[in-house]
Order: structure tokens, then C-alpha cells, then sequence
């Protein structure tokens, strides 16, 4: 079941802390909770005021909500079954690799950032994904998530697959601006499973930095490109017009933000599918780490609903102990209640143990960490 909780509220809610709403900024959300099909049907938008999307085609539906032997009949005409019973956040889009049928979103990149944006100006793209290729789907297919369908030739953001032979297991992904220029995820992404994509455009007033994330993990898919790329809409399950590369299989949680997200917030939006919830739940992101990570661990990263208390916990490995946290954590001990009210992003440091309790002129540090010998 889905949080719906509304993006005016949460707009409002967000004045607790200027990181409180991962929402901010959010300027389409589309979670396919409806039951629509039919070519021209239009899949309503979850952000107060803002365009629907619109099935292109026959076979995209919204609404799906699962099948664990649905009949793919798809560009092959295979008509063999996949199993597609598992959900991520409630219901989702479905697909069937069929020909140009897509979902098309109206993304103007005007409207993100301006005709010509200034330094800093961003936005991003995030989606959930789970292929269920036929297994009768003939040999060197490209199944895509989404691509810009301003035209046929040209393409500013792309993310799809190389070619998979028949009953592949798994995709291969890449990611694509600026028309040619791309970049493997360096991530297969099974097939049979939930996978999470994020893209963020970032410009400094001459280039572009695009920053691909994977299940909420920076990927080597970063590619600095001239310009600024610009477009009027998305293709979602197909890629640009007129290219016959149909996703097989479901899609869910399609969102654009006018703004590039943080790493944290990456982390944070894949958090809340995983948990089943949708990107406007009211919902904090607690990101923990350590320095340097040989020196210990912590605990308590996740989402937490607002005035939540948990508990946060550093952990010194042997040779090292606790130093300090940083942030809105500095000051407090190694182990600490809390209540989040706001996103956290905190490390813990540790130092040498420079205890010597043996004597024998070595710490504890030297003994287990340099030497091996405690």
C-alpha cells in the first residue's frame, strides 16, 4: 500500500528543516496506481498541478498489479508467459515490447531549468525497473526504461540495454546523452528483479555533468558533456520515436525533480521503494558512514518517519576507538538516542587505540592493525 501523503503538504511539513523534504522541487510523479489503457489515455500526475502523462499505443497499461503468468505477446509474437507477480510500490506500469508503443511523460526542459540555464541550475530523473523478457523473444533485442522523444535521430538522456540474446538473465545497461555519447552502468541488472535508476543533470554554464545511480549507488556512468541538454518529453518503456525498443516488463515510480538530488537523496528515494513507499511519504533519510572505514562500524542508517527516535551506533574495530561524530551529531557518544526530524548525513571517526596495557611498548593500534599481533 502506498503513502500518498500530497506534495502541498509535504511542502508545507518540509518548513521543519531546509533538508527535510527529498519532495522539494519534485515537478512530476507518476505512480501507475490507476487502472488506464487505450492509446491517448492519459495516467494522472501525483504533483498538485502538474501534467499527465499519456499512453502511446495499445499495449502499455497502468494499474498492473501482477501476474505470475502473464502472456507476453509481444513484438515476436512469442505469446509465451513471465512471471511478473512481484511489486515494488503498490502497482505499476506494464510492457510488453511491443514495437513504439511507450508512456510518454511531458518533460520540458524549459520548464526545469529555463531556455538557457545558469550555473548550478539541475533536475533528475528516477524510476524503478523489472524486466520479464519472454522467453520466446528473439536474439539481439534492446529493451528500454526511458529516452527523450523530442525526435527520431537526436537524444539528449537514454537509458536502455545492449542487445540481450533470447532468455537473457540479465541486462546489460547504459546510460546515454548528448545524442551518441555513453556510458555502461558497469552493473548488469537481473532480470526477474526490481532495480532502481536515478539520472542527474548538473550544469556549471558550460557543460553538463551527468551522474547515473544504480539501487541508490553512484555508478562509473558520469559523462561531462558541452551544453545543456533540452527536450519537451520522455519516452518511458521505449526509446526515441520510431526505434522499436520496447521495455518487457513493468515500471514503476517515475519521477522528475527540477533540482539535482544529493547522493543522500539518491539513497533516500531508493530507500522509500524498497520499503514500499511512495516518494512524497513524509519520510527522513539517515545516512551513516565511517572514517576511514577500516577503523569501525555504525548502524542506524534508513528512513525514519518524522519525530521518530532511534538509536545511532559506532562501533570501533580493534585497534581503533571511537573519536567523535559530525554534523548535528557532533558531541554526542559513541552509542545515542535521537530524534529525526530532519535528513542526517553524519560520520563517525575513529583513532588509534593507543593503549598499552602489556607494556611492551607497542599500542594496541601497532600490536593489531600494523603488526598482527594482538
Amino acid at each position: 500500500m502506498k503513502n500518498l501523503a500530497s506534495f502541498a503538504l509535504l511542502s508545507v511539513a518540509g518548513a521543519i528543516s531546509a533538508s527535510a523534504a527529498i519532495s522539494d522541487n519534485l515537478v512530476s510523479y507518476y505512480d501507475f496506481e490507476e487502472a488506464v489503457s487505450g492509446n491517448g489515455s492519459a495516467i494522472a500526475n501525483r504533483v498538485s498541478g502538474g501534467a499527465s502523462a499519456t499512453i502511446f499505443g495499445t499495449s502499455p497499461t497502468s494499474g498492473f498489479a501482477g501476474n505470475a503468468a502473464f502472456n507476453s505477446t509481444g513484438t515476436d509474437g512469442a505469446g509465451n508467459t513471465s512471471n511478473r507477480s512481484a511489486l515494488i510500490v503498490g502497482k505499476a506500469a506494464n510492457f510488453t515490447h511491443t514495437s513504439t508503443d511507450a508512456i510518454r511523460v511531458p518533460v520540458d526542459t524549459t520548464a526545469l531549468w529555463g531556455s538557457t540555464p545558469v550555473a548550478g541550475a539541475g533536475f533528475s530523473i528516477s524510476a524503478w525497473y523489472f524486466a520479464a523478457i519472454d522467453p520466446n523473444q528473439a536474439a539481439s533485442q534492446r529493451y528500454f526504461v526511458f529516452e527523450d522523444g523530442t525526435n527520431t535521430t537526436q537524444f539528449d538522456v537514454s537509458f536502455g540495454s545492449q542487445a540481450a540474446a533470447a532468455n537473457a538473465t540479465s541486462l546489460a545497461m547504459w546510460a546515454y546523452n548528448n545524442g551518441a555519447t555513453g556510458a555502461a552502468v558497469q552493473a548488469t541488472s537481473s532480470v526477474g528483479a526490481w532495480h532502481h535508476v536515478v539520472h542527474t543533470f548538473t550544469y556549471d554554464g558550460t557543460s553538463t555533468l551527468m551522474s547515473v545511480y544504480r539501487d541508490g549507488v553512484s555508478t562509473p556512468a558520469t559523462l561531462n558533456f558541452a551544453g545543456f541538454p533540452s527536450f519537451t518529453e520522455l519516452n518511458i518503456g521505449n526509446a526515441r520515436d520510431g526505434q522499436s525498443r520496447g521495455w518487457d516488463g513493468m515500471i514503476d515510480e517515475v519521477a522528475v525533480w527540477s533540482r539535482a538530488l544529493a547522493p543522500a537523496e539518491v539513497q533516500g528515494v531508493y530507500n522509500l521503494g524498497l520499503q514500499g513507499e511512495a516518494v512524497t511519504a513524509l519520510k527522513f533519510n539517515v545516512a551513516l558512514s565511517s572514517s576511514p572505514e577500516s577503523g569501525g562500524t555504525v548502524s542506524g542508517s534508513g528512513l525514519y518517519s518524522a519525530g521518530q527516535q532511534a538509536t545511532f551506533s559506532a562501533t570501533p574495530k580493534p585497534g581503533y576507538v571511537f573519536s567523535s561524530w559530525d554534523g548535528v551529531f557532533n558531541g554526542q557518544s559513541a552509542s545515542f538516542s535521537y530524534t529525526v526530524n530532519a535528513d542526517i548525513t553524519a560520520v563517525a571517526t575513529f583513532g588509534e587505540d593507543t593503549g598499552d596495557p602489556d607494556g611492551d611498548g607497542l599500542t594496541n593500534y601497532e600490536e593489531i592493525v600494523i603488526y598482527g599481533t594482538g
